[in-house]
Order: structure tokens, then C-alpha cells, then sequence
């Protein structure tokens, strides 16, 4: 399927610059949530301090010069954030457009493609003044109205509470990190019963979050180190630091998507009722049965049985197909007949006709099923 369409083979969102970013949220960033008093210029201090970094890097990110900004690459950690960002406010705007444009576009203009979202990522904020092009003056305020509100609501309310939590764990007033872009703390931690429940610095130990993280999210271990920006390296090191505080980058972002479960479907959407999916599908295909699951997804009949059974979860090998349909099904269903055309081609490979396919069950002449290979998660990082 990747041969045919390219476009489902980018696993992770495009990658914001830092101006993009600072462009979208500077309207927001205020110390301590009062409003601004100083010249734009002055407020470029503030940037990279909402990523955990110093004010110093803040100068980087965002240098005048050219040259100094191409050659500025941030660390893994600090682009997940950022991407979160452009990624949290293109849903608010999605899910605003959808609404004004169902109850004021022209009806003349319902199919116009100029007002169709055609970015399938953040990059849909690159189609906003085309996409609001049909909006009044009247209709154009309450739309943007609407969606500074959305957004404030979450930025105020979910990331600026994840850095106030994030400076209490390492024993900081935010204002003061703001200010300063000392986000480092060298001190061990002694107990942590000093902190409180939601504030609890995240390091090496056994009781951090750092080790509950991928169970409580049911992710696989790679899914867990590219979500982080980490390698399987550094989550080692960690782990022999256990009174250590982890990267305040890596600890921002663990610590928000922890707090805040729904922000982690916009990096990855893990179908975790495949029942749910199903029932998708045969909204979509009327004539596919329970029993083709398991071979959309390149195992067999039995597979598809057990997958979606009440409680069930995707199995290891076929978590990215699954999660590609539970992303790209919300906004069209090419993906399943892309992928139903991908697994037919596949049983054409292998000398099977498309309803010996369907109809068996079977991906070997053979007849030898497939539906009970090992699907465990064969990632784990295994004993430190």
C-alpha cells in the first residue's frame, strides 16, 4: 500500500519551524497569565522557555538571521512539543470549520474544492485564509472569535497547568522559569512524598512515571521512544539515574500527555476497541465480515475473531494498519479500499486469487493459516 500511496508511509506529523510556532501561540504567551506590556521584540525571550530549554536558545530559535535559524536544529523532545502545538490548535480549527461551515456555507458551495480541507496534519493551518475565503466580515468574527476562545480554553487551561506542574516538581515557581529558562535541577530527590500527587517529578525510579508510562498508554516500545524523542539509550540512563529528574523537554511532554490522554491520539491513534473498527468498516462495506479482519490485516479468520472480541486488543503486527485506519477513516474511507487493493495484490504475489483471499482466509497456496502467529510485542526493552 505504501507503494501505491506514499502518502500513509509519514508516520509523524511534518515538523513545524520554530518561527511557525511562535507565529501561531505569541498572541498567548504571557508570564503568569498577565498580559503583555512589552514590545514584540521583548517577547521572543519567552519562547523556548515553554519547552523546557533556556532563554538563551530562545535568541536561536528564533534568530533574524537566516543562516543561524536553518542551522538551528532542536532536539526531538522539543519538536514533539511544538508539533503537539500546531497539532492541538489545527483540531480546534477543524473541528470550528466543520461547524461554521455547516451552518453558513452557501449551499452552491458545498462541493466547491477550495473549501474542502485537503491537509491531512497541522498543515490545514496553511489553507485557512482559502478555506475562510466564502466567510463575511459578520461570519468571519464569530468564526475567529469561536476558535481563539478553543484555543485559549487549551492552552491556558492544559499545557501552560502542564509547565506550572512541571516547575513544582523540581521545586520552581514558573514565573520565575519564564523569566529565567532555568528548568535544570541538579538536586537528587529525596522523597517524593514532598510533592504533590499531580506533581510528582518524573526520574529513573521504579515508581516514576517514566516506567508506568507506556503500560498506562498501551503503547509498544518503539511507539514509546519516538513519542518521547528519546532513544532506547537515554531511557537506560535514566533509569540508572532513579533520584534524578529526566530532561525537563522529555518530562514536559511525558507529563502532558499523561494529564491530558486525548492529546495523544494527534500523535498516535491507537485503536484499542478493534470491535469498533470493525463495525467502521462494514459501515463503509456492507458485505465485509467479521472474519476478513484479521486478513485486512494480514493474518486470518481466527485472528480477526479474537481481535474483536469484547475487550480485545490489536495485536503487535497489526497495530499500523490498524491505527492508520482509525486515523484516516474520520475524514475519508480511501484507506480501506486502499488497503483492501494492497492485501488483494499481496494474495496476487503469492499465487491466490482475491476470493480465495476472502473466501479462505488463507495467505499460502498451501492452505497453512496464519491467524495464530506470534502477535506479542516482540519491542520490549526487557530487564535494565
Amino acid at each position: 500500500m505504501y507503494l501505491r500511496h506514499p502518502e500513509y508511509a509519514t508516520l509523524i506529523p511534518p515538523r513545524p519551524s520554530s518561527a511557525e510556532v511562535y507565529e501561531l501561540i505569541q498572541p498567548f504567551m504571557r508570564p503568569a497569565g498577565q498580559p503583555w506590556n512589552n514590545p514584540e521584540e521583548s517577547r521572543r525571550r519567552w519562547f523556548a522557555q515553554l519547552f523546557g530549554r533556556s532563554l538563551i536558545i530562545s535568541y536561536k530559535m528564533l534568530a533574524n538571521d537566516p543562516t543561524v535559524q536553518a542551522n538551528r536544529n532542536n532536539s526531538r523532545p522539543v519538536t514533539h512539543l511544538q508539533t503537539l502545538i500546531m497539532l492541538r490548535f489545527a483540531a480546534e480549527f477543524r473541528a470550528t470549520y466543520a461547524d461554521f461551515r455547516e451552518k453558513y456555507l452557501p449551499p452552491e458551495e458545498a462541493n466547491n474544492p477550495l473549501y474542502i480541507p485537503q491537509a491531512q496534519s497541522w498543515d490545514i493551518l496553511h489553507e485557512r485564509d482559502s478555506l475562510t475565503d466564502w466567510m463575511d466580515d459578520g461570519i468571519y468574527e464569530s468564526f475567529s472569535y469561536e476558535l481563539t476562545k478553543r484555543w485559549s480554553n487549551w492552552w491556558d487551561g492544559k499545557y501552560m497547568k502542564t509547565l506550572e506542574r512541571e516547575a513544582r516538581s523540581r521545586n520552581l515557581d514558573l514565573e520565575d522559569v519564564l523569566k529565567t529558562g532555568q528548568w535544570k535541577m541538579d538536586d537528587e530527590v529525596s522523597s517524593f512524598k514532598d510533592y504533590p500527587s499531580d506533581a510528582m517529578p518524573i526520574t529513573g525510579a521504579d515508581s516514576s512515571l517514566l516506567t508506568s508510562f507506556r503500560g498506562f498508554t498501551g503503547l509498544s516500545s518503539s511507539e514509546f521512544v519516538w513519542l518521547l524523542g528519546i532513544s532506547p539509550k537515554t531511557f537506560f540512563m535514566y533509569r540508572k539515574r532513579p533520584n534524578q529528574r529526566i530532561d525537563a523537554s522529555v518530562s514536559i511532554l511525558m507529563r502532558h500527555l499523561y494529564h491530558n490522554p486525548d492529546d495523544l491520539d494527534l500523535f498516535i491513534r491507537i485503536p484499542h476497541e478493534p470491535a469498533g473498527l470493525l463495525e467502521r468498516i462494514q459501515a463503509i462495506d456492507p458485505k465485509f465480515e467479521r472474519k476478513h479482519f484479521g486478513v485486512l490485516l494480514g493474518a486470518g479468520p481466527v485472528a480477526g475473531y479474537n481481535m474483536t472480541k469484547a475487550d480485545s486488543m490489536v495485536p503487535a503486527f497489526a497495530r499500523r494498519a490498524a491505527t492508520l485506519l482509525a486515523r484516516h477513516l474520520d475524514t475519508s474511507d480511501d484507506i480501506y479500499w486502499h488497503l483492501r487493493e494492497a492485501a488483494e495484490a499481496e494474495a496476487k504475489a503469492r499465487g491466490l486469487s482475491a476470493s480465495q483471499l476472502w473466501d479462505n482466509g488463507t495467505w499460502h497456496p498451501s492452505g497453512h493459516d496464519d491467524s495464530e502467529d506470534d502477535d506479542s510485542d516482540q519491542d520490549d526493552f526487557g530487564d535494565d
